[in-house]
């Protein structure tokens, strides 16, 4: 049996699951020949190994639920052809085969001896459970239900700090490889390298290089025992199982990645390809630091102005404010107590204003109307002569010519009574004589 070593230019995610994005290299190597001894190959070894496997099959089988659902989408739930879950399912079990000897490799053991320390600790309530639990989970992925995983890792890796970690990787990990391709046509002339260089440019560049030095850059905590990007893809894991729309953010990311790295065989200068991205991190980080600084220094100055105004305020409300110093100067005091005193009293001038706010609190035609006579005004009206001759209304002082004009018409036109007394009835005239002679 060969193990299978992968090149992934996807960074961030579990090396099969890169698989599943469409760039991975796969290089043979022979089969490791090693001897199976007990005291090297116990328990401990074999839950080491199994926290590695679980890393990887998270990432795999997450990656192919996503996709999974996508179809589910598409066609309807529970309507995914028979065939095809049939050959997800052997891709499945290839995947988890290269994810197997590609452990394996890298801790220098072949599936003779794994199996060996399987049936050594098939017993084991550790080993039990571990295997229980990648069985439920490789259920659920066949049944198109998300699988579920746990993993433990610094609280400082955030969803939004894991996206700086991914965006500084991939920026480091295409400078490593563009300079790698232009050394290469400076050598040979080309203006375009074959697959083959290309291949060869990135065996160059150390995959486990360039996150850990992304990851120290951005001063996460190590975990001790742990690779640092081991626990950076548990991070992602976990994240990814919570955040849909992260998840997505993830893939948008890649895709990007990907478009750019494969413009670099075709030879072209690309921006942004002539600084290491770590320096220019580390320019940007210092940036931040002298902004930081000044804003603080600016923000203390401030601060000490109006602290001393503050003491300034404080001392000069103390001066004869005594013992009520929290209703204000002395002067706000006296201010306070005449307004307690003078609350009840309403002089003249208050009355007056109270009376105008009234009236211009009231109706329009009340406005118009004549004020209500007082009792001293009813008295002295009785005590008056009915035949006191009423003021004249403006519209008869307004058209005096008019009035004049009718007073000589009243003199010409004399009234039928002052006719009846020129002309005397004879009985009127008897009664007057019978008057004399009494």
């Amino acid at each position: 049996m060969s193990s299978n070593k992968l090149i992934a230019g996807v960074i961030g995610v579990g090396a099969i699951a890169a698989a599943g994005v469409g760039l991975y290299y796969l290089l043979q190597d022979d089969e490791i020949e090693v001897e199976y001894d007990p005291k090297i190959h116990n328990k401990e070894l074999l839950l080491s190994l199994f926290q590695e496997f679980e890393v990887e099959y998270a990432s795999l089988y997450l990656h192919w639920h996503s996709m999974l659902k996508a179809k589910e989408k598409e066609v309807g739930k529970g309507k995914i052809d028979k065939f095809a879950l049939e050959k997800f399912e052997e891709q499945v079990r290839q995947l988890t085969e290269q994810v197997d000897e590609e452990i394996f490799g890298q801790n220098k053991l072949n599936s003779q001896v794994f199996d060996k320390m399987l049936e050594a600790n098939k017993d084991d309530a550790a080993v039990k459970k571990f295997q229980d639990n990648m069985e439920k989970n490789y259920s659920k992925l066949m049944n198109v239900e998300r699988p579920e995983f746990h993993f433990e890792f610094p609280k400082e890796l955030t969803k939004e700090d894991y996206l700086k970690y991914l965006k500084l990787s991939y920026a480091k990990f295409r400078y490593e490889i563009y300079h790698e391709v232009q050394k290469v046509m400076r050598e040979t002339g080309q203006q375009r390298i074959t697959k083959e260089q290309f291949d060869g440019a990135i065996k160059k560049v150390s995959l486990p290089s360039v996150k850990e030095q992304a990851y120290k850059k951005l001063n996460f905590p190590e975990v001790p025992g742990e690779k640092t990007g081991k626990t950076a893809l548990k991070a992602y894991l976990v994240h990814m199982q919570n955040d849909e729309i992260w998840s997505s953010e993830i893939l948008s990311l890649q895709k990007s990645h990907k478009e750019i790295l494969f413009q670099i065989p075709e030879g072209g200068r690309i921006e942004g390809m002539h600084e290491d991205p770590l320096e220019v991190f580390d320019r940007e980080r210092e940036y931040e630091k002298q902004f930081d600084k000044k804003k603080s220094a600016t923000d203390a100055t401030h601060a000490t102005i109006e602290s001393q105004k503050s003491l300034d305020m404080s001392a000069e409300s103390k001066k004869g404010n005594g013992s009520f110093s929290f209703l204000g100067s002395q002067k706000d005091q006296q201010k306070l107590v005449q307004e307690f005193l003078n609350r009840n009293k309403k002089t003249d001038e208050i009355k007056e204003v109270a009376e105008e706010d009234n009236q211009d609190d009231k109706p329009e035609e009340e406005q118009k109307k004549a004020p209500e006579e007082t009792k001293e005004e009813k008295i002295k009206e009785a005590q008056e002569p009915e035949t006191v001759e009423k003021p004249k209304s403006e519209a008869e002082e307004d058209s005096p010519k008019v009035e004049d004009e009718d007073e000589d018409d009243n003199k010409e036109d004399a009234s039928p009574e002052d006719d009846n007394k020129e002309d005397a009835s004879p009985e009127d005239e008897n009664e007057a004589d019978n008057e004399e002679d009494s």
